[in-house]
């Protein structure tokens, strides 16, 4: 996982408090190695935030994770499903 999700202790399932506010962690997503592999510049030279680019890969990864996540889900759903039909 990432430094953030290690210094929240966020686990996939559990839950954090932010502000006094709880949250369900439905997953953790550490972009780091992708965007080691990405090529620049994801970053603004100046102040080291993403640029426009950094923040399309970052989009466009985080897009294709829940794609995925949401296609497992709907696969177990209908695999629940079909198994609790009676004929």
């Amino acid at each position: 996982g990432s430094e953030v999700a290690r210094l929240l202790h966020a686990t996939a399932g559990g839950t954090i408090t932010v502000r006094g506010r709880e949250f369900r962690v439905i997953d953790v997503l550490d972009p780091t190695q992708a965007m080691i592999d990405e090529p620049p510049p994801l970053y603004w030279r100046k102040d080291h935030h993403l640029s426009t680019a950094g923040h399309a890969f970052v989009a466009r990864l985080l897009f294709q994770h829940l794609r995925e996540a949401v296609a497992a889900d709907v696969a177990q759903a209908a695999k629940s499903a079909a198994g609790n039909v009676t004929r």
